[in-house]
């Protein structure tokens, strides 16, 4: 489980989930940022942060059937570490999954009794909760949950959605950068087997190649492109 407070006293120089997605942040820098900007509002006691893990979207909106995440308690305190994985399965509001809009939650009935249907675990001591969906394409990227344990709470709309806007930018630009890259790898294989078939090279060694790139790593790719100096 990630140490919020530890973070924060190491980190002072937040630059917001955008810049960090600019900037080629990983995706757990990402949700910290969300979870910093979050937690300086004021209005929540619990914050969670879950996003896909695969970089590229399916075809089918809901395919992905769980999340990752990070999450933030007002106390300071750590959340389960099974809180770190959601199922896109009820009882998570589906209305969330299929209008795509924030889905407000009120976990207590008028007589502050908890009402008879099953409930996860990032919602338990919690009396309001917010969830805010993190699309791209027309496609759930991840979730954003604000969550309160006073009575009388507000959660406000506009910056989770704002943050959550922000996330699915980053997402994008992740996808489209990593497209780039692979795209660059096609071009330089392309011209490698280009030049072996000039430079008479026989069918095995041509086959080997187009072998060896099928399983290669894009780490490996990466430092086979640009090789340390």
């Amino acid at each position: 489980m990630w140490a919020w407070r530890k973070r924060e006293e190491e980190n002072s120089s937040w630059k917001g989930a955008a810049r960090a997605g600019l900037a080629g942040a990983t995706r757990e820098e990402l949700m910290r940022e969300v979870l910093h900007s979050l937690s300086r509002d004021g209005h929540v006691d619990r914050i969670g942060v879950w996003l896909e893990q695969d970089s590229f979207p399916c075809a089918e909106p809901l395919a992905a059937t769980s999340l990752r995440g990070l999450l933030w308690e007002s106390g300071g305190d750590d959340a389960p570490e099974e809180w770190e994985k959601l199922s896109l399965e009820p009882p998570l509001p589906q209305e969330l999954l299929a209008s795509g809009k924030s889905v407000y939650q009120a976990l207590e009935d008028s007589h502050g009794q908890l009402p008879n249907r099953p409930m996860i675990g990032p919602l338990v001591g919690l009396r309001h909760a917010l969830w805010t969906p993190i699309e791209g394409r027309g496609h759930l990227r991840g979730v954003v949950l604000t969550g309160s344990r006073r009575k009388q709470a507000s959660l406000p709309r506009e910056l989770p959605e704002t943050l959550a806007a922000e996330l699915a930018l980053a997402l994008e630009w992740e996808q489209e950068q990593r497209l780039a890259r692979e795209r660059q790898a096609d071009v330089r294989l392309s011209k490698q087997i280009l030049a072996a078939l000039s430079a008479g090279a026989s069918p095995d060694t041509i086959l080997s190649q187009l072998a060896a790139s099928c399983t290669e790593t894009p780490e490996a790719a990466a430092e086979r492109a640009h090789p340390s100096r």
